[in-house]
């Protein structure tokens, strides 16, 4: 008699959620205007770039399980920072509003 093989069921694949989300600061926080890191948390990404009130956009740098930028000798006042990260040609967003006084 034959033998039945027993057929598994197909893999099923589920696409990962891109996610992107400024830990730091957090909204309308005032924050030091001579040195900020700003942590931004994502889920698997290939870079995160930042841009402040509209400026151009500038690389963050990927450590201990977060993404990070170092703000220096911001001026006073309100401002926006709009974070970006890029994945297999996919791009996600988030942005936050924060102060930053002496």
């Amino acid at each position: 008699m034959p033998r039945k093989t027993k057929q598994s069921a197909p893999a099923q694949i589920q696409a990962q959620e891109s996610r992107i989300v400024i830990d730091h600061p957090i909204e309308n926080e005032t924050i030091d205007k001579k040195h900020y890191a700003v942590r931004i948390s994502t889920s698997a990404c290939e870079r995160v770039e930042i841009s402040i009130d509209g400026t151009q956009w500038l690389p963050c740098h990927n450590a201990a399980g977060h993404w990070w930028f170092d703000l220096h000798n911001i001026v006073s006042g309100g401002h926006k920072c709009v974070v970006r990260m890029h994945n297999a040609g996919a791009i996600s967003q988030a942005e936050r509003k924060f102060k930053a006084q002496a």
